[in-house]
């Protein structure tokens, strides 16, 4: 009878250590490569470092843009972008003037 307590002990052993080492594996598992783990925090954070730099983007072109639009108005017009914008969109100017077109 002490044969199979003994045995009954060591199984006991190896499975409380197993058990214990595949939850420990679990969680470390999930840690790093899970849903919300480690890897998709870096991958995250390198989407919102593109986005941001999008945005930052946009925001300039948006600002150079608006600056356009002001200087259209009566109360501030400049001539010189008048003058300019109305030879790009009419393809013409003076005999004596060089153009150079740029976007």
């Amino acid at each position: 009878m002490s044969f199979f307590s003994d045995n009954r002990r060591i199984v006991t052993k190896w499975l409380r250590t197993l058990f214990f080492a595949t939850l420990v594996f679990y969680f470390s598992y999930h840690t790093i490569s899970g849903e919300k783990g480690i890897m998709a925090l870096v991958k995250m954070e390198q989407k919102l470092s593109v986005a941001k730099a999008e945005s930052k983007e946009s925001a300039e072109k948006r600002k150079s843009l608006q600056h356009k639009v002001n200087m259209m108005y009566s109360r501030s017009l400049d001539t010189d972008l008048l003058e300019e914008q109305a030879k790009k969109l009419l393809g013409r100017a003076k005999p004596s003037e060089i153009v150079h077109f740029y976007n």
